[in-house]
């Protein structure tokens, strides 16, 4: 026996039937949809809506015509517009939880395969060729393609990481804004208008064709509806009078007050996709800048830690954090110091502090930092010997991404701004949607301190032999 059952509760839905027997194929094309996470076949948009009952008996007919024995069972009372709207908000919660696990998952998987490509790139010294001939050849070759596949993983995986976690943040969204009062107000007129054409059908009405005179020359005579029809539109105007005394009474009380909405969206930390600074970029240093820096790079990169800053994006980096002549700009972990370079083009006064002892020697003799410290980031401290004792108008910085290390760098790096001044980091995109207890903590600082964060486009460290995704953040001190 197979049963097509409706109910507000459960929509429409068919029980009774197993995989193979042919129900399926017989449903499918009159418009019956089958839901993998509850492995039942039913009508899409059917919960808490009066029954479609031309589909659900066009079922029945088809599969009673295929031999199949069948019972149809509509219950079309509805449920009060609070508890439909209170059910929904606890189902858009449980699908928000859903993804926003999804896009953790998607992204530890992400940092799993950049880990990969880190651990092979570790054994590879710094720059080291591959030396053909060499019985090494083949191990290198193999290396390099085990870290190109790592990182187009990592890449990948990131990608639907942000993907999902835009879904997840998206979850709720038209719930709360159909629970504005301008739309409830047009959600109104617009049940009274059904309201309308509902009732003239149950009392039957005449439509009248007239000339171009406006002589009328027929009349098309409609009789009140009965059987079925009545009974769908019957309830379905029960359904629109309950809805219309909910949507009234909530008009009704924001015109006293906020109107209490029954699903909220839970607003993750502001990410702005275009930025409102226009930084002032002169064409031919920005050309200079290129020329001078590009040997640097392309060494830099080939050890995977070092994600080195373009010149644009170091431009951009310190037009936030309003650098100008006077300035006084910390670089922690500077690398090959692009964004101390173009700190120093717009009259800042810079220091850096860069771990690997070659490259902390190529600023010093590069010569646009007042001070190069040769240390690990985190176990410098505020007021070091080398470095300002009151601190900095501004911290610029592309910190590791390596192990969430980012968030750490960032962290500690707040500790050398001045009351008043700006830190911006370029940080992995994890930040923006990862549930580990250092993100969430991590967000909740940005917001509470009136920051925020931007998506960096996908090809932003293309030049660097690398598709990490990563974030601008910008945080006042």
């Amino acid at each position: 026996m197979i049963t097509i059952r409706h109910t507000h509760v459960d929509g429409t839905l068919v029980e009774g039937t197993r995989k193979g027997d042919g129900a399926w194929e017989i449903l499918k094309p009159i418009g019956f949809h089958y839901f993998p996470s509850i492995r039942a076949i039913g009508i899409r948009h059917s919960r808490d809506r009066v029954a479609d009952r031309w589909t659900i008996n066009r079922g029945a007919e088809k599969l009673r015509e295929a031999g199949f024995e069948v019972e149809v069972s509509i219950d079309d009372e509805h449920r009060d517009r609070a508890t439909v709207l209170a059910d929904q908000a606890d189902r858009l919660e449980d699908r928000r939880h859903a993804l926003a696990n999804k896009a953790d998952r998607h992204a530890g998987r992400a940092a799993s395969a950049y880990d990969r490509a880190h651990q092979i790139a570790d054994g590879i010294p710094m720059g080291q060729p591959i030396l053909v001939g060499h019985p090494s050849e083949r191990r290198a070759r193999k290396d390099r393609e085990k870290i190109d596949r790592a990182m187009q993983t990592g890449a990948q995986e990131s990608d639907l990481a942000h993907e999902t976690a835009r879904r997840a943040n998206a979850v709720g969204s038209a719930a709360a804004y159909s629970a504005r009062p301008s739309v409830t107000a047009r959600r109104i007129k617009t049940a009274e208008a059904e309201l309308r054409g509902i009732q003239r059908r149950l009392n039957g009405y005449e439509r009248v064709f007239r000339d171009h005179h406006g002589k009328p020359y027929y009349i098309e005579t409609h009789q009140p509806v009965t059987g079925e029809q009545r009974e769908q539109l019957l309830a379905r105007k029960a359904q629109l009078e309950d809805q219309l005394a909910y949507d009234k009474q909530q008009v009704a009380a924001a015109d006293d007050g906020p109107v209490t909405v029954a699903a909220t969206r839970r607003r993750p930390v502001a990410q702005r996709e275009k930025v409102a600074v226009a930084p002032i970029v002169d064409q031919e240093a920005m050309a200079a800048l290129k020329s001078k820096v590009a040997a640097v790079n392309t060494t830099a990169s080939a050890h995977l830690e070092v994600f080195v800053t373009p010149p644009a994006l170091a431009v951009r980096l310190v037009a936030h954090a309003g650098v100008q002549a006077g300035v006084t700009v910390l670089e922690p972990s500077a690398g090959t110091g692009n964004i101390a370079r173009a700190a120093a083009a717009r009259g800042g006064l810079v220091d850096c502090v860069e771990f690997h002892p070659g490259m902390a020697g190529q600023l010093v003799d590069a010569g646009f930092a007042r001070a190069v410290l040769a240390a690990d980031f985190l176990t410098v401290e505020p007021g070091h010997e080398k470095l300002r004792p009151d601190g900095y108008d501004a911290v610029i910085m592309n910190p590791p991404f390596r192990s969430g290390k980012d968030i750490e760098h960032v962290n500690h790096a707040l500790r050398f701004v001045k009351p008043g001044g700006t830190l911006v980091a370029v940080m992995s995109a994890g930040v923006a949607h990862s549930t580990r207890t250092a993100a969430v903590a991590f967000r909740g600082m940005v917001e509470a301190r009136a920051g925020w964060i931007e998506r960096l486009p996908p090809e932003t460290f293309k030049a660097s032999g690398t598709l990490v995704r990563a974030l601008l953040v910008v945080i006042p001190g």
